[in-house]
């Protein structure tokens, strides 16, 4: 009977012995297990990362073909005979210089995206007026603000100006001897000489922009809305050793280019946007190709982890930080996001560590969400967990 009786008392102090060493084991170095599915496995190390601070670019990237530009007609605005032609191939068209003579009367060129399409004077507002305002501007005459307002300002500067010219000073436009024409533009060809009979709307010239080639950029529809006219851009071709040279987008299309991908079951949708290059490199010609780097946000001296550390939702964003030999999940807010890294806001500090996956597995934390215990949740369902 004491035998007997001895037995329990024996398993008890067994199993405080093995708890003993559970908790002695635990005041040892850390080891992280990985458990998927309540069954251990082979204990692996994480993957972590120090949170630093760097500057950051935000880019968008895409191929280019370059490409001949759409050529403008430069029409006569009067019917009668070719008496003069100031016109020459290959030279820029300056505003407010003579073009041609069309029966003894000067007509003039005003640079303008909008049509001169009627006569002005002080009291008219409008486009057109602005485009008059500032070929008046950068031909040396002050008209005051460029504001498409004509008010007085603008007629005693087109007064001085019909003055130097030695016409009437009447400080309006009379659309009889005027012509607008696309900003920047080139003579590519002159379609008249001196004793030809033209009608009104009859070509004078062909004019096309200073570079007539332009790249033309496909940019993705997740990419489309980081762009704006005016943006600068980096062409690099991939002919001519490689090639670099600057531009600024022109032109972005309203409507998408859509096509099927190799598989005839994806559809890629795509916006071509223009880029005008400031200089082409020697040996430039159409249809060839490159890549076009356009940066589109930057941050400076910004807090940054690799963007494999972020987990949690869209919305609600989290970090898992290495703290006293374990890891919390900390919610946090984020900002630029780029193939450098994404930005904290707020949430960890500088010099911090956090984790960006497993090391050693080949597979580094695609930023799974955080599962509320220490370590957080990785996708596949493994869950980490520290012991001292």
């Amino acid at each position: 009977m004491s035998r007997q009786g001895g037995r329990p008392r024996a398993r008890r102090r067994w199993l405080l012995v093995a708890a003993l060493v559970v908790v002695l084991a635990a005041g040892g170095a850390v080891a992280w297990v990985v458990t998927s599915g309540g069954s251990p496995s082979q204990a692996q190390p994480l993957a972590t990362a120090t949170v630093q601070r760097q500057n950051l670019t935000q880019t968008v990237d895409a191929a280019f073909t370059l490409a001949k530009q759409d050529s403008t007609k430069l029409a006569s605005p009067v019917a009668g005979t070719v008496t003069s032609v100031a016109l020459t191939e290959g030279r820029a068209v300056k505003g407010l210089t003579k073009l041609v003579g069309v029966n003894g009367t000067a007509i003039y060129g005003i640079p303008s995206s909008y049509p001169l399409y009627r006569n002005l004077a002080e009291g008219d507002d409008g486009a057109d007026v602005k485009a008059l305002q500032r070929a008046l501007a950068a031909a040396g005459y002050d008209p005051g603000e460029t504001d498409g307002d004509f008010g007085s300002g603008t007629a005693t500067a087109l007064e001085d100006w019909q003055a130097d010219q030695g016409l009437d000073e009447t400080g309006r436009l009379d659309l009889a001897s005027f012509v607008s024409y696309p900003p920047g533009s080139v003579v590519d060809s002159v379609a008249v000489q001196v004793g030809d009979r033209v009608g009104a709307g009859v070509q004078l010239a062909t004019l096309v922009p200073r570079s007539s080639l332009a790249a033309e950029v496909d940019v993705s529809q997740l990419d489309i809305g980081k762009l704006k006219t005016g943006q600068a851009v980096q062409l690099t071709f991939d002919g001519l050793d490689s090639a670099v040279t600057a531009g600024k987008v022109s032109d972005i299309a309203s409507t998408a280019e859509q096509s099927s991908g190799s598989a005839g079951t994806t559809t890629v949708v795509e916006y071509q946007v223009t880029v005008q290059p400031t200089r082409l490199p020697t040996g430039a010609k159409a249809g060839m190709t490159g890549q076009a780097n356009v940066t589109t946000a930057s941050r400076r001296n910004a807090l940054v982890v690799p963007s494999s550390a972020i987990g949690g939702s869209g919305g609600s964003p989290t970090v898992q930080v290495v703290e006293d030999g374990g890891t919390v999940t900390r919610p946090v807010v984020v900002g630029l996001v780029t193939t450098q890294g994404t930005e904290i806001l707020t949430g960890v500090r500088v010099g911090e560590q956090v984790v960006t996956g497993v090391s050693g597995s080949g597979q580094a934390n695609s930023g799974g969400q955080g599962t509320g215990q220490q370590g957080g949740g990785f996708p596949g369902g493994a869950i980490f967990r520290g012991t001292r």
